[in-house]
């Protein structure tokens, strides 16, 4: 037998569960901060990350018909390779490369051309874009995270998800049997 089970928040459904198992007591209730994600993308401050991914685009310009083995073409069936980049296979234990294709090149070359700026505003866009199409798609309504079967682990799963997220809030809720 199925069980259909709804969470309302404020008399409103923001989640439906099913199951032929298990019982639910509670559900864990989230909302996202859109205050503190309209900064994050609008504000974009690049980390560490990006400036090793920047790096990492910069070598794959640089490596442009650079070959370690002319008839070394294996592009992971991408097709043909235009370069290589060197790097140290640690289960061979020798230098090995890794090839790439005039896409890969090129798609490189797209994202540096404006240098470090240029490339920080097109995370700053992309991020904007994500900020934007959440907001759009109901990303800022408050949803069920989590359900469960006692109101201890529905304490702990709020606790742990407040901890980890930037949620503006955080409820508990009965499970209703729908």
């Amino acid at each position: 037998m199925t069980t259909k089970y709804v969470a309302r928040l404020d008399g409103k459904i923001v989640g439906k569960r099913t199951t032929k198992s298990r019982t639910y007591t509670h559900a864990v209730i989230a909302q996202s901060d859109e205050a503190y994600y309209r900064d994050q993308a609008y504000n974009y401050r690049p980390t560490a990350t990006d400036k090793s991914n920047f790096k990492y685009e910069l070598e794959i310009v640089a490596c442009e018909g650079v070959f370690l083995a002319p008839d070394d073409t294996d592009t992971y069936g991408k097709g043909p390779s235009v370069g290589q980049r060197p790097w140290f296979n640690v289960f061979k234990n020798k230098p090995s490369a890794h090839n790439y294709t005039a896409e890969d090149v090129a798609d490189a070359k797209a994202q540096t051309a404006g240098g470090w700026e240029g490339y920080v505003a097109m995370l700053r866009e992309r991020a904007i874009e994500r900020f934007e199409r959440d907001r759009a798609n109901g990303g800022f309504e408050p949803h069920a995270i989590t359900w469960c079967g006692r109101p201890d682990l529905a304490e702990k799963a709020k606790a742990s998800h407040w901890k980890a997220s930037h949620s503006s809030n955080v409820w508990i809720v009965p499970a209703e049997i729908a």
